[in-house]
């Protein structure tokens, strides 16, 4: 059994990867908010180096890492591999930032505590799940609809932009492109990134990966970059956004973050994405609604479950 420092009144944390995802940042995220009204700390689960984890953090936020780098926690493969049961403090609020106890399960985790919630990021049949079925998740109940399994409130993820730097780029004519894919969820045959690019009208693209892959490094005007880049949002222009497999994109927070910068965003999927779409007409309609303020409902939820 490995013990969670139970100090904490909130522990931020995602089932087990080794790639940047947007999870990296949803802990960031809300870690940066929930600090003002608690003690919060980040557990990463086989997570990536310090030194990424900081290159990440310094690409998007106007806060020293060093402020956040004492409360993150980090297990390694070897901790993984050999401790199954993870205890929380007994007053310890757990957030699973991809709400996947599916994942879990596969790895034979069990995060031991009472007060487990978690974002619905996907429908995986989870009501199947003997193990830390007794989460409690945060869903866009417009997503969703109303889990009959689960114990849940609708709501929706935001975002802290008030953390979230300044850029200083300007648009260049033509723009260039930026591609984003992960090996998780998120891959893309060359095929497509190929079309994608011909159609974008873009000088050149970036294509954003967790490893290079010799496939990728035969597209004509592409480049692969590896994860986390240094001042990310400085290096481009035009977000161009490529299909997912699975035809769901749960809470595209790039689409979110570009619309935030003002930056040009290409959508070209044939296929209905409830996800990508509520996210799109939020971020478009007021994005200033996708921001995380003081009268934020998680911390109601938080505090009740203090109670």
């Amino acid at each position: 059994m490995v013990r969670i420092d139970s100090t904490y009144d909130v522990i931020l944390t995602y089932s087990p990867i080794s790639e940047i995802t947007g999870h990296v940042f949803e802990c960031f995220d809300y870690y940066l908010f929930l600090r003002d009204f608690f003690k919060v700390g980040i557990l990463f689960l086989e997570g990536l180096p310090l030194e990424d984890l900081k290159i990440a953090f310094e690409s998007k936020y106007n806060v020293p890492f060093s402020e956040v780098a004492d409360d993150i926690i980090q297990l390694g493969h070897s901790t993984l591999e050999n401790e199954r049961i993870y205890q929380f403090g007994p007053k310890t609020f757990v957030l699973l930032c991809d709400g996947n106890i599916r994942s879990l399960a596969h790895r034979r985790i069990m995060l031991a505590t009472r007060k487990l919630y978690g974002f619905m990021c996907g429908e995986y049949g989870f009501e199947e799940i003997k193990s830390n079925n007794h989460i409690t998740y945060l869903q866009d109940f417009r997503i969703y609809g109303r889990n009959q399994f689960f114990k849940c409130y609708d709501y929706v993820k935001k975002l802290p932009f008030k953390y979230y730097k300044q850029i200083s780029r300007e648009r260049q004519r033509p723009p260039v492109g930026m591609m984003y894919v992960t090996y998780a969820c998120r891959k893309v045959t060359p095929q497509v990134i190929q079309q994608y690019y011909e159609m974008s009208g873009c000088c050149k693209s970036l294509l954003v990966v967790p490893y290079k892959l010799p496939e990728y490094d035969r597209i004509d005007g592409v480049e692969q970059v590896l994860a986390p880049v240094q001042d990310f949002f400085e290096k481009f222009d035009t977000y161009i956004y490529t299909p997912v497999e699975r035809h769901f994109d749960c809470s595209p927070r790039l689409v979110t973050e570009c619309l935030f910068y003002k930056k040009e965003v290409l959508l070209n999927v044939n296929y209905v994405d409830i996800g990508l779409q509520t996210r799109w007409k939020d971020a478009t309609r007021d994005i200033k609604s996708l921001e995380l303020k003081e009268d934020d409902e998680i911390l109601s939820i938080i505090k009740q479950s203090f109670k």
